[in-house]
């Protein structure tokens, strides 16, 4: 499942695997194609939570206090709707 333009989160039998894009290099210089593992949770919260953190820190840089609040409200607006998709597609845990 997409999160955004360069993370998803895809599961397998055992766990929740958060991925992100391979970022470009200098000789590609366009979007990869290719995924890499950045993290393994048996907890579909876990996984969100931990992306939640990392698009929180990625944000952080170079922004304003108002810039960094209104990040923090779109982050937890799209943490809930990404938490209402993972129950549609692997229902509601324990």
């Amino acid at each position: 499942m997409k999160l955004d333009n360069n993370h998803r989160l895809i599961s397998d039998d055992y766990n929740f695997i958060l991925q992100r894009r391979i970022p470009p290099t200098k000789k590609r210089k366009e979007r990869s194609k290719e995924w890499q593992n950045i993290g393994y949770w048996k907890d579909l919260s876990q996984a969100l939570e931990s992306y939640s953190r990392r698009r929180r820190r990625e944000g952080i840089n170079g922004t304003t206090l108002s810039e960094l609040i209104a990040l923090e409200h779109a982050l937890s607006a799209q943490i809930e709707a990404i938490g209402e998709r993972c129950v549609a597609l692997w229902g509601k845990e324990g």
